[in-house]
């Protein structure tokens, strides 16, 4: 455990931070400080572990038992993007189990909610948005103003309250690696956790509430007249796949937590620290394709799930053993078979019914036995951020071309790559409440006698978020312009 030692320092941080509240109470606050100061939190985790920067790490365990088959990086810490929102909804759960609140109960979005950065849902300043809307928004849209109004209604007004309630409520559910230090996954070098504390929370919201485990496995939602769509690929690309959640950030890298049933198995996997969307899809269904191929070897080699999400009463014996044990069956198939792990997709647009036949596309030339992860950009690749066009259509699918976020906001162009990516960088910085989520795009444009001019772009977003970033950073004198990202279009 990384965090150790919290409880015995909370009462000589609490004496610190009281002093130091006590001084500045006798210096003067301006009016932006007072307009934030409830954001600010008054103690701070101490951590001793900094997350890699190699990002990477992936673990797959039964569902029903929470048998490690596969690891790798495990333990390692990382940054969980908005798969935090997973511990969000936890919480608003479990509200929802004991009764102080319904699907049906009005959540008042505050100016702290609002100014959260996309991707989200654009709740009006003042006005409120249901429970069940809630759930769906984050579910589906991921949206982290709703996280943040969600944080608020059970934090008594504080998401830095409720913040401390999921760090201390993942504890108890033997996180004992993770802290969070936001609601939604936003930036922040605080908000920490490992792949097996995700794959933990997966288990524990699949059986804790089966009764709400649907919502993750929702494909729209519909608010003040619009609809929006998920862009957790493996619900229409993978047999079986009900949930879980995508998340992203610079930091953090392309993650995914994913639950499949087939043939009353149940299988959780987690990939983190994919560098595209794409790839990050990919590794998720050739682990799983090699679970479930094992399994078909070995009937054994899975429990019986009966998952409770589907009516059934779930599984024989203790859900959360303190050490669920582990084999390496996995792991002996995919070092024999490098390259050759049959993946199981659905065909597009096919019906998605239990037992439909799978569909086996040859897999490639990546692969993700022992120390050859597939986490690494293919050559040649595109960035690509969620939602966009992938390399193979027949793995992971384009969503409707009306749900796909093709937007960028376009900050200026420049005649040299670094260039580029500084102001990106800067502006990200500086800007971190507009686009704190947004990959960092240069996007090529060729220019006369053979030269080439870099066009540094935040990306991608729905039409209407595009502009309305634009139009706050013009509102602070930063040049820029909202622009479809033309499909294919190079990148630098």
């Amino acid at each position: 455990m990384f965090i150790k030692g919290l409880s015995g320092s909370r009462a000589v941080l609490a004496m610190v931070s009281a002093l130091s509240l006590l001084l500045s109470a006798l210096a003067p606050i301006s009016g932006a400080d007072a307009a934030t100061a409830h954001r600010v939190r008054s103690v701070r985790v101490e951590r001793n572990v900094t997350p890699s920067p190699e990002k990477d790490a992936a673990i797959v365990v039964d569902g029903a038992t929470g048998k490690v088959l596969y690891e790798r990086n495990a333990d390692a810490i990382r940054y969980p993007a908005s798969l935090t929102k997973m511990m969000t909804l936890y919480l608003l759960f479990e509200a929802l189990e004991k009764g102080t609140i319904s699907l049906d109960t009005p959540m008042y979005a505050s100016s702290h909610a609002v100014a959260q950065s996309p991707t989200k849902l654009y709740v009006p300043l003042g006005t409120t948005i249901d429970v069940d809307t809630a759930i769906k928004a984050i579910t589906v849209l991921s949206a982290n103003d709703v996280a943040v109004i969600v944080a608020e209604a059970l934090g008594g007004g504080s998401e830095a309250t409720f913040a401390d309630m999921m760090t201390m409520r993942a504890h108890q559910l033997g996180m004992t690696n993770s802290n969070f230090h936001n609601a939604s996954g936003l930036p922040d070098l605080e908000q920490l956790t490992t792949a097996r504390d995700m794959a933990i929370l997966a288990r524990h919201l699949a059986y804790d509430f089966p009764q709400y485990f649907h919502y993750f496995s929702a494909t729209s939602v519909t608010f003040r007249g619009r609809r929006y769509s998920d862009h957790d690929h493996l619900l229409a690309e993978f047999d079986g796949t009900d949930g879980i959640k995508t998340g992203y950030t610079q930091l953090s890298g392309y993650n995914l937590v994913s639950s499949v049933v087939r043939d009353n198995k149940h299988v959780i996997g987690v990939v983190m620290g994919g560098p595209t969307a794409g790839v990050r899809d990919r590794e998720m269904i050739e682990l799983l394709s090699a679970t479930f191929e094992v399994a078909s070897q070995n009937p054994a080699y899975l429990a019986d799930a009966n998952v409770p999400w589907y009516g059934g009463a779930g599984p024989d014996g203790d859900l959360f053993k303190p050490n669920p044990g582990q084999d390496n069956y996995l792991v002996t198939y995919l070092d024999e078979n490098k390259g050759r792990v049959p993946i199981l997709a659905r065909l597009r647009n096919a019906p998605n019914v239990p037992g439909a036949a799978p569909v086996i596309v040859a897999g490639g030339s990546e692969t993700v036995g022992g120390a050859s992860p597939l986490l690494r950009p293919v050559p040649g690749s595109p960035q690509i951020a969620e939602g966009d066009e992938t390399l193979n259509a027949s793995i992971v699918p384009l969503p409707k071309e009306e749900t796909v976020k093709r937007w960028v906001v376009q900050i200026g162009t420049f005649a040299n790559h670094a260039v580029a990516e500084a102001r990106l960088s800067t502006l990200a910085r500086r800007s971190v409440d507009l686009v704190g989520q947004a990959e960092h795009i240069v996007a090529t444009l060729p220019a006369r006698h053979g030269r080439l001019l870099y066009r540094a772009r935040f990306g991608l977003f729905a039409e209407d978020e595009a502009r309305g970033i634009c139009a706050q950073m013009k509102r602070r004198h930063q040049t820029c312009v909202a622009v479809p990202q033309t499909p294919g279009a190079n990148r630098g």
